[in-house]
């Protein structure tokens, strides 16, 4: 949602060079007119108007100085909007009429371009409204149990496995319930909070559940049989720059992890389907129905779908007419076709659903996961005595006993009584022989040198001395 009074001003520049350009057909000049394009900016800036009303009708009390403009604009536009249908009936008609309707919607808008409405949406976006609870994460996305429950009955069917994600959940309520409901389902949260504080019982029920919101996740694509994604609201309050809604990013990451036939739920206030939106419904996903409940939801619509084949992603005209003017006759809800979504058959297997964010909760799965416990035990296993055939042991010959002495295992302090103690040091020693023999004349000799190795243990007696044992 682009809330923004930039969006006036452009409108208003909008209608400028409409009626400049009304001017110059009256005046006899030749002009080449798309009148498709023509009406079609009226009525999306009648539409566009009619959003933002709704969004100042948001704007508490306190912060709102000017608010008395809104129910004066309100009634403009409603006369404005009965008389752009009226002169629609005749096809013939030809554009110079319109020329008094944009004169009046360059007046009504006026209010909505004044300084003092522009220093109140400030005073707005820093204020705690609905509309700015809800951007802020204050807002309660997960859905009042009564309506889950009706969309989960009344709508949606699946007689397997399936896989169902919440892109923007608190501890995950929606899915719980869903679980509760359809025990089938395998449920994937992600939390926007850094934190979770779910009991670890609570937290086993779900497959995974990552922490840090959407932007921080990995997700597998094209893996999930139905998706919930409540999508936080863009406020931009000046300048007329492009940019990519958080509305519409959430909807692109959404389809993308949802497979071929799967379910999109999207909870969004009503005020908030921009042309954005209502096209990404009409061209993306098909079987779309509007769920209103103005007691148990009130201010707030679900819109659903099936996500289409990449080959039968084209524009549904009618979709988007009934989409882009709910704001203006909510009764057109009821326009929908009302179906049951079959989900997809199965539960693919989700090779990725992590975050930046580990928790405790996160950990403790890995760990669970992982068969480094088992390894670590495996390698634990030793070749025990009492695993074998008992024999006597046998002395050590010196090379078993050079070994023992070299590894350090009759290395150590003896303690004696009193007080007193020794220390004893065994090692292996490189020793050299020499051995002569004589000729029996004795006028020669022939000597022979041998390196062994010898076993010496040492030792330091409680008085400081050292003597070498063996």
């Amino acid at each position: 949602m682009l809330v923004a009074v930039g969006q006036m001003k452009a409108i208003a520049n909008k209608y400028e060079s409409m009626l400049s350009m009304l001017n110059r057909i009256k005046e006899g000049k030749k002009v080449t007119v798309d009148s498709t394009t023509f009406f079609s900016n009226i009525r999306a800036s009648i539409i566009d108007i009619y959003n933002v009303l709704k969004i100042y009708q948001e704007i508490p009390r306190d912060f709102n100085q000017a608010s008395s403009f809104v129910p004066l604009v309100q009634g403009t536009m409603d006369r404005i909007n009965r008389e752009y249908k009226e002169l629609r009936k005749d096809k013939e008609r030809p554009l110079t009429d319109y020329e008094n309707l944009l004169n009046d919607l360059k007046q009504a808008i006026e209010p909505l371009n004044s300084n003092r409405s522009l220093e109140n949406l400030c005073m707005y976006n820093m204020g705690q409204s609905y509309l700015r609870s809800w951007e802020s994460g204050g807002f309660d996305f997960d859905l009042p149990k009564t309506v889950l429950s009706r969309l989960m009955e009344n709508y949606v069917s699946c007689n397997t496995e399936f896989n169902v994600v919440d892109l923007n959940t608190d501890e995950g309520e929606n899915l719980l319930q869903i679980q509760e409901m359809m025990p089938k389902a395998k449920i994937y949260g992600v939390s926007r909070y850094n934190a979770s504080y779910m009991d670890k019982a609570t937290r086993a029920k779900f497959s995974r559940f990552i922490l840090g919101g959407i932007e921080e996740a990995k997700i597998s694509n094209d893996a999930f049989n139905m998706v919930i994604a409540a999508p936080p609201i863009t406020f931009e309050t000046f300048g007329d720059k492009v940019i990519t809604t958080s509305e519409k990013h959430m909807l692109d990451r959404a389809n993308a992890y949802l497979r071929v036939g799967g379910l999109m739920i999207m909870p969004i206030p009503e005020c908030c389907i921009t042309k954005e939106i209502a096209t990404f419904f009409a061209k993306n996903l098909g079987d779309v129905q509007v769920f209103r409940d103005p007691v148990a939801l009130p201010k707030v619509i679900v819109l659903m779908g099936k996500k289409r084949p990449v080959l039968e992603r084209n524009l549904d005209p009618r979709v988007f007419t009934l989409l882009r003017n709910l704001i203006i006759d909510p009764m057109l809800a009821d326009k929908f076709e009302k179906v049951k979504y079959e989900l997809p058959a199965g539960a693919k297997e989700i090779q990725r659903f992590r975050s930046k964010s580990l928790d405790d909760g996160e950990l403790n799965l890995f760990f669970a996961q992982s068969a480094a416990v088992t390894d670590f035990w495996k390698k634990q296993d030793v070749d025990k005595i009492a695993d074998h055939t008992v024999h006597p042991l046998l002395p050590f010959n010196v090379g078993q006993l050079g070994l023992v002495l070299t590894s350090g295992c009759l290395d150590g302090v003896v303690v004696e009584p009193n007080g007193c103690s020794h220390v004893v040091k065994g090692r292996v020693i490189r020793v050299e022989d020499e051995d002569r023999e004589y000729d029996d004349d004795g006028k020669g000799v022939e000597i022979t040198t041998t390196n062994s190795s010898r076993v010496e243990i040492s030792t330091f007696l409680p008085d400081g001395t050292f003597k070498c044992l063996a």
